[in-house]
């Protein structure tokens, strides 16, 4: 047998010390993280949601639509943290690419006027955490303007989804 000693593994991540925790390796780590997410980020402002890189492929329908919404928050706060207006830029465009993709509205007439509903949509699917997400996305962003017909509209269906014992429903659609 070689001398190799064996390495603690939690869920397949080396055990940290927590000596080895410091400003500079946390830093490093910020780093690291913020440059695999937009280096995941196609050219049209697509994140890419899992790749198998034993098959060379991503799966085809294979996507959340919450983790996307949660990236794009955390790209926009990587940004304005570094403050660096291209990795602002970015993230805004992985939002107009999410938005073109998942969002769709719906207009309800009643007699007290038209209302616009907005949701996010993953395979017939819409979930009150991803348009939670998204609306948080499009407020945060510094372009939120641009996106204030969404953000209403996905406001609109979030607040439908709250029962009156103050519970959410966790789906807009089915």
């Amino acid at each position: 047998l070689d001398d190799r000693v064996p390495m603690p593994m939690y869920r397949g991540n080396n055990v940290v010390k927590m000596s080895d925790v410091t400003k500079e390796s946390t830093a490093a780590l910020v780093k690291d993280m913020t440059d695999w997410m937009f280096n995941n980020l196609g050219p049209d402002g697509r994140m890419v949601y899992l790749y198998e890189p034993s098959r060379e492929e991503e799966p085809p329908n294979k996507n959340n639509m919450i983790r996307q919404w949660m990236g794009t928050i955390a790209m926009t706060r990587a940004g304005k943290r570094a403050g660096d207006p291209g990795l602002i830029k970015r993230a805004g465009d992985n939002i107009r690419y999410n938005l073109s993709k998942f969002y769709f509205d719906q207009t309800i007439t009643t007699d007290k006027g038209d209302t616009v509903y907005g949701r996010i949509e993953f395979q017939n699917r819409a979930k009150l955490g991803a348009m939670a997400l998204a609306c948080l996305a499009l407020i945060e962003h510094p372009e939120r303007k641009a996106w204030a017909k969404e953000e209403q509209a996905l406001r609109t269906s979030i607040r439908s989804l709250l029962k009156p014992n103050g519970r959410f429903a966790v789906f807009f659609k089915p």
